[in-house]
């Protein structure tokens, strides 16, 4: 099968490897679908903390199940999944309440543990959802980040009616955007320099990212880093004032959080 492996740093080859065989508790999925994170790159440049090389990457995953293990009901061949991308003990108290990044033998999936970059992947049974009829292979890769914005609000208890403002318009800050508008919140997505796209529903448009860079290429260079958070202090300040119940997410790049 092809395997797309990351020897070190900026060091990435695809290779032949052979099929991997199940192991008793476990599936196999043909992979179908892969999405890309916002952490693969910190992973590819050698940023991310956790990773040794050579390894793998890919968390966002879907695919067919194929094969399993002698502990797996047979059944689940040909099911249509999900990954969720943990690998854990199983056994400890975490796991028995299956809250899984507590588990003190936690590998994150493309990161800690080889990914799913892959032509076919082994993972525990529990870790791979069937997913609805409904649903398209290329929708079933992006459960894991949505389920990350699911994850937000839901610790936020963010109820109808509630102001939000949403630090960062990517997948995640656009998933939670969504999640936000279906409990019917009043949600602001912020998306840095001074540009915000706002509430009931609208998308950010490009037009108007476009523009935006326009601007600040005729008035001269991007402003500072330290300009960027006193802006951006100054705007969640004035919008906590505004409304003292309001909740903020942030959803910063690696990079930014760290320099904060």
């Amino acid at each position: 099968m092809r395997k797309l492996l990351l020897e070190a740093p900026y060091q990435m080859h695809m290779v032949d490897a052979p099929i991997p065989e199940p192991a008793v508790d476990e599936v196999r999925v043909r992979i179908c679908k892969i999405g890309i994170c916002g952490s693969d790159p910190t992973i590819y440049k050698g940023l991310h903390p956790y990773v040794t090389y050579p390894m793998v990457p890919g968390h966002e995953l879907s695919g067919v199940i194929d094969a399993v293990g002698s502990h797996v009901d047979a059944s689940r061949i040909g099911q249509r999944v999900t990954i969720i991308p943990h690998q854990v003990c199983g056994h400890c108290e975490a796991c028995k309440h299956e809250i899984y990044n507590f588990c003190e033998e936690l590998k994150c999936t493309g990161a800690e543990a080889d990914g799913g970059m892959c032509d076919y992947f082994c993972i525990d049974a529990k870790m791979a959802l069937e997913i609805p009829e409904t649903m398209t292979l290329e929708q079933a890769a992006m459960v894991e980040p949505a389920c990350v914005a699911y994850h937000g609000a839901k610790r936020g208890h963010i109820v109808p009616g509630d102001r939000v403002l949403i630090v960062g318009a990517g997948p995640i800050g656009v998933f939670l955007h969504a999640e936000l508008l279906r409990a019917r919140c009043k949600g602001n997505l912020y998306r840095g320099y001074g540009h915000r796209s706002s509430g009931s529903g609208k998308e950010p448009r490009r037009d108007r990212d476009d523009r935006g860079r326009q601007g600040r290429s005729e008035a001269g260079p991007d402003p500072s880093d330290r300009q960027r958070k006193r802006t951006l202090t100054c705007s969640m300040t004035a919008w906590v004032r505004r409304d003292s119940s309001s909740t903020i997410f942030l959803r910063l790049p690696a990079a930014a959080a760290g320099s904060l």
